[in-house]
């Protein structure tokens, strides 16, 4: 390469490579044999810019100087790296984690400094090697090699990481029941470990990195074993844990973002609003207002958000924007994407003749382009059409889209799903009653063919919805074979969601027919069903008790007016009650805790119900009166939320704790009083560094306090406590209520009154 070559790959590197993705990509392009002599041309104009005073310049070389000497390091020159390479070679190809650390323990002298950066280096190269076994050779060589810094942290995050990606190729593989949830519960374990070990190590701040990736797959673990409150939990700690330490504001960008998506999927829009926020604002110090891909991904995933908020003016100018922002780049399919939430924010403002011109134009634009897959906009149009009433033009647009995905098996596309179910509702719409629910039926057939069991389940509770539409007793004996069919091929799929859906509908229309014995028998396998997958989760995970929580409510709604099964109703409600009141008891934010006492007021209307209307006939609790234990339920709730109230106001002060203390207290408890309040339900994505300070702050003088008075900080923090103990804990709050409660008791009556 001669002199002017040099110079010229210079500037090229100076000029083209606007951002880090780029530059590496330009970097890469460079033969070997270039590479010292473009390292020594950028050093000495680096150099020179200094000499002549161009500050701005000379560290713009300095950095590529930096990145050249990282990304151009040799790989193979050295004969340490490459008897490394060999091993690594030879750790591949064995069979699991202990001989991979067998092979690399017995050869520890071969092992670079930093061997498991080395090895994800090398191991990008290779190709055909499943995740769960790359993984495997990574944990192994962290294990291997434990004075590196946080080796322990890093082997257990990628054998946490292999466990789970060998959890979702099990599940491809049909075998979900067997291993899949084995190997998710040990990912959870060591996951768990990990961040254990980093707090232990306290080394957080050597390799933030390997932090994230530790939090990260704590969180993920989490998800994948449905938990997502602790998922998210895991996260906002790992903010609270490692952002006052971290100044990498690209990789505070990327946290935001995933942490606002996670916010907003879980319902708490306004929180994750606040997030996307900062994002962007992040995004827009560092670009300069210049048009970028991942500006227009954030915006799309704003506008979302908004959506789900309700703040449908916002999320209409965010997807405009992202749709302008992605013609500015020239991005075709992500214009087409944002044009087309665009058009539906306007039809949910009932903008319907803008959406409808906007989802023509998208259409028009995918066809002139050459768009691979048009009738993803031709389905949006028709659904539009539908909408407004065009019927013919919609049911054209949908037929012409399933023509397009039938041209052969290359064009097969899961869109079919959403068509045929689109000229299903048209048929209903005209009134074609059984040519709906031919076209139903075989958009579910379709979604089994693609595998999309959510989307399966939804046509199926559409189906029988149509069906339960007549309900006399000759079509329910009618259908009832159908069903039943219906149910069994649930049961084979594996599909837990449709499983129920057709044991509900199953169950009432055996209730329809007075089968009672066969309905009630069928409820209790749902509810057994429904204990089985609870214990595939760990005892303090709520989303098996959900669907044991939900199972036993629809039983009790279903069968409390039989006389032959009160006593079942009522055990079943009572397991509801008691589970309302774990989940009370084991939410950690006042805000949430009470939002969670209002959820457990549909499992006390059962109780009370069953209480009131079967008094007599039931074996209950104790021998008090029918009507004591009816007001006790009634309270029983809101003494929670009194709690849950008292603990985010004013209380008197106990005694004998030092003034300091409590003077702490209160200046922090007013800093936090706006954010913990009902009407900021979501504020428990709002954790800011401030925020998540004072909280950490409030829980050490709480620690202190309670060397002084254990109880008064027990109801600090919303803790539940026993009723006779409310004179000491609660001191005036109590007595009028007990005094209240007293006189129903003498009067008989169940009165309510208000807070």
């Amino acid at each position: 390469m001669t002199t002017s070559d040099i110079t010229e790959a210079v500037d090229f590197l100076l000029t083209h490579s606007t951002t880090f993705d780029t530059l590496l990509v330009d970097l890469e392009r460079i033969v070997e044999k270039d590479r010292p002599a473009i390292q020594r041309a950028l050093q000495e104009r680096a150099e020179a810019a200094v000499g002549a005073g161009r500050p701005a310049e000379a560290e713009l070389l300095a950095f590529l100087t930096e990145q050249t000497r990282q990304a151009w390091q040799p790989r193979w020159s050295d004969t340490s790296l490459r008897a490394f390479s060999a091993l690594l070679d030879q750790a591949v190809r064995l069979d699991g984690l202990l001989d991979a650390f067998l092979a690399f323990r017995c050869k520890r002298a071969v092992l670079p400094d930093d061997p498991v950066t080395a090895a994800q280096k090398l191991l990008g190269s290779y190709h055909g090697i499943p995740s769960h076994q790359r993984s495997a050779v990574l944990a192994a060589l962290a294990m291997a090699a434990p004075d590196t810094p946080l080796s322990a942290v890093r082997a257990r995050t990628w054998w946490a990481f292999g466990l789970m990606e060998r959890a979702a190729l099990d599940e491809a593989r049909g075998r979900a029941d067997v291993l899949a949830m084995r190997h998710r519960r040990h990912a959870l374990f060591h996951a768990d470990r990990a961040v254990v070990e980093l707090h232990r190590t306290g080394c957080r701040e050597q390799n933030l990195e390997v932090a994230y990736w530790a939090y990260g797959m704590l969180a993920r673990a989490h998800r994948s074993l449905g938990d997502f409150r602790k998922g998210l939990s895991v996260l906002l700690d790992c903010q609270r844990q490692l952002r006052h330490l971290d100044d990498d504001r690209e990789r505070w960008l990327e946290f935001d973002r995933i942490l606002a998506i996670e916010l907003s999927a879980q319902g708490h829009h306004r929180a994750s609003l606040f997030h996307f926020d900062q994002a962007l604002s992040t995004f827009r110090d560092f670009s300069d207002d210049r048009p970028h891909a991942a500006q227009v991904d954030l915006l799309i995933e704003r506008g979302k958000a908004h959506v789900h908020n309700g703040t449908l003016a916002a999320a209409t100018a965010d997807f405009r924007r992202a749709a302008e922002t992605a013609d500015a780049l020239s991005q075709a399919p992500t214009a087409l994407r944002a044009r087309a939430l665009w058009a539906s924010s306007l039809e949910l403002r009932g903008r319907s003749r803008e959406a409808l011109r906007i989802f023509k134009e998208n259409l028009t634009t995918a066809l002139r382009s050459g768009t691979l897959m048009p009738h993803t906009f031709r389905c949006a149009l028709a659904q539009q059409l539908r909408t407004m009433g065009y019927l013919d033009e919609a049911e054209k647009q949908y037929r012409l889209a399933l023509a397009e995905m039938r041209q052969g098996t290359h064009t097969r596309h899961a869109n079919e799903v959403g068509c045929l179910f689109g000229l299903g509702q048209v048929a209903e719409a005209r009134g074609d009653h059984d040519q709906a629910m031919t076209w139903y039926q075989e958009s579910r057939h379709a979604s089994s063919d693609y595998r999309l069991p959510i989307e399966g389940t939804a046509i199926l509770a559409t189906e029988l919805g149509r069906i339960r539409r007549d309900g006399t007793r000759s079509t329910a004996q009618q259908l009832l074979p159908q069903l039943t069919q219906l149910r069994q091929d649930s049961q084979e799929r594996g599909d837990s969601s449709s499983e129920f859906i057709t044991g509900h509908t199953l169950m009432s229309y055996l209730s329809h027919l007075g089968c009672w014995a066969e309905a009630a028998d069928l409820g209790r396998q749902l509810i057994a069903e429904a204990d089985r997958r609870a214990d595939r989760y760990d005892h303090d995970s709520q989303p098996g008790s959900a669907r044991s929580y939900t199972e036993r409510r629809a039983f009790v709604t279903a069968f409390r007016h039989r006389p032959d099964l009160l006593d079942e109703c009522l055990g079943h409600a009572q397991w509801c009650r008691d589970a309302a009141l774990r989940e009370i008891d084991d939410t950690p934010w006042p805000v949430q805790r009470a939002e969670a006492g209002g959820q457990a007021l549909d499992a006390y209307e059962d109780l009370l119900a069953l209480f009131h209307d079967h008094g007599g006939d039931l074996t209950l609790p104790d021998d008090r009166p029918v009507l004591e234990q009816c007001f006790d339920l009634h309270e029983e709730v809101k003494a929670r939320d009194l709690l849950t109230d008292l603990s985010i106001g004013p209380l008197p002060s106990p005694q004998g704790v030092p003034a300091h203390l409590l003077a702490a207290e209160q200046q922090l408890l007013t800093a936090l009083r706006h954010d913990l309040t009902r009407s900021t339900l979501s504020a428990l994505g709002i954790a800011s560094e401030m925020f998540a300070d004072r909280l950490t702050t409030l829980s050490a003088v709480h620690k202190a306090i309670s060397g002084y008075s254990s109880e008064y900080v027990s109801l600090r923090q919303g803790a539940v406590t026993l009723t006779d103990r409310w004179d000491d804990l609660l001191v005036d709050h109590a007595v009028r209520g007990r005094s209240w409660g007293a006189r129903c008791r003498r009067t008989g009556g169940t009165g309510t009154r208000s807070r």
